[in-house]
């Protein structure tokens, strides 16, 4: 995961095309964007505010999961 801004080499070193869509919205991306490699190797492509946005779906689903099966889901942590 990573934070790319345009004044940065690892936005030349990317391999993210111009223009690509961002995941959330579908309109053209540019730096700065939130930039995150999948485990097949597929690139998810954010305007800042649209990770702002999934990211609140995101946590608002996982409590619906929660309160639903009365369960508490754990944080997944690297090792």
């Amino acid at each position: 995961m990573a934070v790319i801004w345009k004044s940065e080499k690892r936005y030349e070193e990317s391999g993210i095309p111009m223009g690509e869509p961002c995941f959330f919205c579908g309109e053209e991306a540019d730096a700065p964007m939130v930039f995150w490699t999948g485990v097949k190797g597929t690139n998810l492509v954010l305007h800042p505010a649209c990770a702002v946005d999934l990211t609140l779906r995101l946590y608002r689903d996982v409590h619906e999961v929660q309160q639903t099966l009365e369960v508490h889901i754990e944080m997944v942590t690297e090792s």
